[in-house]
This record gives structure tokens, sequence and C-alpha cells, in this order.
């Protein structure tokens, strides 16, 4: 099979869309929901920073494999972190899945050590880790199970910001309406915040003590993220990312930062993007970092409900992807009604691209939100803070 490995370009952006919503929908079912993306780059531009290789056979594109470089805490040292994303395949070429993304991970490896990159990692579902595990084996990955997701109830209809096109059927409908009010039950039971806690949204003023905060917080766990001010700065603008802040006599004792993400749903198994597929918005949890003080409080689930009841006319879920070890984490998810669905859990893959670096798989997990779904750049805002 004589492969060719060609360089990124914005004429090649639907070919590309196309592969990846044919690797990601094959065999799915209809109430699955997966990032959307506006354009292929946009992913890339806004981290700033990053690694794309797409492979062709007989002038077809037919996988891709990028990475997003980051910084991040391994073995106790500030490192750059390279995380694997959109690592796509058309599915009439699984049966060469080995063979091909042995190439791509070895070239995307290649030029991360030439960017002094110490670290490769990224989430991937957990079946397909099992169909390849031979495969991550072969190519010297670690790997930590239990990267999951949870999710909030999900609207069933709406205008805003897009007109859902497709039609759901009654059961599907009266599904999601009684997810909605078992979330709100849920979520009037949970019992009041600590005293003198306060809860708010983060401002522009609050930016250099959030990063400082989150560099603090993110103690013994595994590529934790570290921010330089500066670098912070930019993240947050070119993610457009918001902040939930909690405090205790003007100190950040916790702080969630999210992003906002497009998902489409119902497609029914299609392999293809097409306009007319329902588009929605949702938040999702980017760092999320609370004191040791108040994990045990009930100050993540008023968080989280918080960005819940977010004002976007009503037109939003949470999904909230995290090692489930988290026991706080999870814990907030659960005291609000947020399932774990089947068919979203994930794995962690890691390995070390320098050899005095050692992973810990004992340690809890982290990938920024941003490092597995792509966040939206909004030209307008949906919601109100």
């Amino acid at each position: 099979m004589k492969l060719k490995l060609i360089e990124y370009s914005e004429e090649i952006d639907q070919k590309l869309l196309n592969l990846f919503y044919q690797s990601i929908f094959y065999k799915k079912k209809e109430f699955e929901y997966v990032r959307v993306p506006n354009n292929w780059i946009y992913r890339y531009k806004m981290a700033d920073n990053y690694v794309i290789k797409i492979v062709e056979f007989n002038r077809d594109i037919i996988a891709s494999l990028g990475a997003l470089i980051r910084f991040g805490k391994v073995d106790g040292d500030i490192v750059k972190i390279g995380c694997f994303i959109d690592n796509c395949i058309l599915p009439k070429y699984f049966n060469k899945y080995n063979e091909i993304f042995k190439i791509l991970f070895k070239e995307v490896e290649n030029e991360l050590k030439d960017r002094n990159v110490k670290i490769l990692c990224g989430w991937e579902f957990l079946n397909n880790f099992k169909n390849h595990i031979d495969l991550f084996k072969t190519l010297g990955f670690k790997w930590v199970e239990g990267i999951n997701w949870f999710s909030s109830a999900i609207p069933s209809s709406g205008k805003y910001p897009f007109l859902w096109k497709t039609k759901i059927n009654i059961f599907w409908k009266l599904f999601f309406k009684l997810f909605s009010y078992y979330n709100k039950i849920k979520s009037e039971l949970i019992e009041t915040l600590p005293d003198d806690i306060v809860l708010r949204y983060m401002r522009q003023s609050d930016i250099k003590n959030v990063c400082e905060t989150i560099n603090q917080l993110s103690t013994n766990i595994e590529f934790a993220s570290f921010y330089y001010y500066h670098e912070f700065k930019k993240i947050i603008k070119n993610n457009n990312i918001h902040g939930i802040i909690a405090e205790k006599d003007s100190e950040i004792v916790g702080v969630m930062t999210f992003v906002t993400s497009a998902w489409s749903g119902w497609m029914f198994g299609k392999p293809f993007y097409n306009n007319n597929w329902q588009i929605f918005y949702g938040f999702t949890p980017d760092e999320f970092l609370i004191s040791d003080n108040y994990k045990n409080s009930t100050i993540p689930s008023h968080m989280l409900k918080l960005l819940m009841n977010l004002d976007s006319t009503n037109y939003n879920f949470v999904a909230n992807v995290f090692d489930r070890r988290l026991e706080w984490r999870k814990k907030a998810c659960l005291n609000l009604g947020f399932v774990e669905p089947k068919f979203d859990r994930g794995v962690i893959l890691a390995k070390t691209l320098a050899e005095n670096i050692n992973i810990n798989p004992n340690k809890c997990w982290h990938l920024p939100a941003r490092c597995i779904i792509a966040p939206v750049p909004l030209t307008k805002n949906i919601f109100k803070i």
C-alpha cells in the first residue's frame, strides 16, 4: 500500500471534514453526538501551536492525525506536551488501521521531538483503544481507562442559535424532557454553599489570579496544565473561554473555566456532514480545580449548577470529561443528575519522548477539554454573563 503524506491547505477542508464524520459516525447510534468544526484548521489556529499530518492514497485523503502543544506538569517538571487529536480514518481502510497510524504517530512524534516536546498523550474512545491495543503497545504508550464523559440533559427543540431541521420521534422527545426535569429536581436538592463562599463569573481582571490558582491547585495530577500568564491570556481569548470562581473572603478556593462547543445530533448513522443536520451549543469545563479543603463540599456541584443555568435562552447542556478517579468531580456531576453514557467512555494514552521523564499511572490524568473537543470561536455571544 503506497501511502503519501501531504501538507494541509484550505482547499482540502471539505475533504477533511468528510473524513472526520465518516470516521466518527461509522456504526454509531442515532443519539450520539460529536463536535462540529466550522472548518478544519481553526481548531489548530486557536491553539496557536500545533502539528498536522494527513495521509493520501490514490489521491484520496484517507487518514489524519493532529497534535496541540501546551505546557504541563509531568514527573515534577514543567514540560511541553503534545495532545493528539483528530485521529481519523475512512471506514473502508479500517483493516489497515495499524499500518496507517503507525506511520502517522511516528511522523507526529518526530516533529514533536524537533520542537522539544517531552510527552505525547491524548483521549481515545475505549472501544477503539481495545480494538487496536497491540498497536498502542508497540508504539510504547501507557494508558489509563475511565476518562469518561458525564452529561446533563439535552434540549429536545429550539430555534436559537440554529433552527433544528430534523424531527425526532416521540420516545426521544419524552426522554429528553424527563431527563431535564430530573436534572432540575436533583439540583434543587443540593445543600447550600458553605458559609462565606461566593460564586461569580470570571472577569478580565481575574485572569492573572485564575492562572496562578490553576497552577497552584493542580498538584498530584499527571499532565496537569501549567500556564504562563501572557500565554493564558491568549488562550482565554482565542478559545472563547469563560469561567466561574468560588471565593472565600476574596480568596479564590475554586475555579472552573469552560469552553463553548458546537454539537450535532440525530444523524441516524449517516457517515457524512450536512448543514441540514441540527446544530446546538453546549458548555464543557476546560479546567476545574478546587482547594483541598473544599473538594468534599457542595461548591463543585453549585459551580456546575451555575453553568447549567447560564443564560443562553435555555439552549444549552453541560458535557464534562475527566478521570473518574477524581471522586469530588464525579460526585458533583452525580449530585446534579448527570449521566455517564457507555458510548462516551474512553482512555488517555500517553508516552514519554524523553528518557529522563517518567509517567505515573497511579495519579489522576488530566487533559483540558479543548484538547479533546474543539471550542467554538463565536462571532457573537450566545449567552449573557
